[in-house]
């Protein structure tokens, strides 16, 4: 188990180190206890609880969490198992919802972009064993640097 938990918490500060916004680092127990410190906030949060607290606090402490990214994350957290459902079908509220918090062009070719990420993603070998949280920010990584996803959405930083 402490070997997991540490492959677990190096592979989240390894990933979420080379992002600009990762709401696992700036939410949460993590973010409270080391705003200036990326690894520290990542590693307390994975410690604690996994990340969860991290992603409930955009609902219940606005000051410590906050921004379109973040209300992504929070969805994709909530809403896991449906969305993956809605990107493989091409729609549905949570999509809908993803687009509408992060400002984007629906006409563009997002959906069949991110169908065809999912796929690779949900197919893989590691996905299916992974938490909650991990899956939840797999989805979001992949999102969020999807290139149409990127170009269609105004709120990308």
């Amino acid at each position: 188990m402490k070997k997991q938990l540490f492959l677990i918490t190096t592979l989240t500060v390894l990933s979420a180190s080379a992002m600009a916004y990762n709401p696992w680092s700036q939410c949460g127990i993590g973010a409270a206890l080391f705003p200036n410190t990326h690894w520290g906030a990542v590693t307390s949060n994975v410690i604690w609880d996994m990340g969860t607290t991290a992603n409930i606090s955009a609902t219940l402490s606005r000051d410590t969490c906050n921004g379109a990214e973040t209300r992504m994350a929070m969805l994709i957290h909530d809403k896991l198992e449906s969305l993956e459902l809605e990107i493989m079908t091409d729609q549905g509220e949570v999509l809908t919802a993803i687009f509408e918090v992060m400002s984007c062009d629906t006409s563009s070719q997002i959906i069949p972009s991110l169908r065809k990420e999912t796929v690779k993603l949900l197919s893989s070998d590691q996905y299916p064993s992974q938490t909650r949280v991990g899956k939840a920010e797999n989805l979001y990584f992949l999102i969020n640097e999807n290139q149409e996803f990127k170009q269609s959405c105004s709120k990308i930083s």
